[in-house]
């Protein structure tokens, strides 16, 4: 899924084509939950949004780690490796290389309740300091 970004989403066609992989390059949709579903895998920026929306779905991702991450971001280049939620790409030549692993891996992620507590709690004590964000005893 590329949203309004066409020169992505036609990039993304052209190497679909150029290296024969089965790949589908999606524009905008509101649908994104039940194109989740029938992913192999999600190939995202190191958003937290878009890494949560994959992991919820139990969704395999591949994290593009290739240029320096806001410092709300690199909390997801270690969640996605560390909980084995999927690998993260930090050279354009891995993006190929690693997308094939988890695909031919067959990527299993565990259920959502299992996953997050000290990750999630880890983040928090990382991300809310540097945006000067409080952050309770419960966190």
């Amino acid at each position: 899924m590329c949203g309004r970004d066409e020169e992505t989403r036609t990039a993304l066609e052209t190497l679909a084509k150029v290296d024969s992989l089965p790949l589908t390059a999606i524009g905008f949709t509101p649908k994104v939950p039940e194109i989740l579903s029938i992913a192999d895998l999600f190939v995202t920026k190191p958003g937290p949004g878009s890494a949560d929306e994959a992991a919820f779905m139990g969704v395999p991702t591949l994290v593009d780690g290739t240029s320096e991450p806001l410092f709300w971001e690199a909390p997801v280049l270690t969640m996605t490796e560390g909980q084995g939620l999927g690998l993260v790409a930090r050279s354009e030549g891995e993006i190929v290389r690693k997308a094939t692993v988890i695909l031919n891996r067959k990527w299993s992620i565990p259920p959502v309740p299992y996953r997050f507590p000290d990750t999630l709690r880890q983040c928090i004590h990382e991300v809310c300091p540097k945006a000067n964000l409080p952050v309770t005893k419960e966190a």
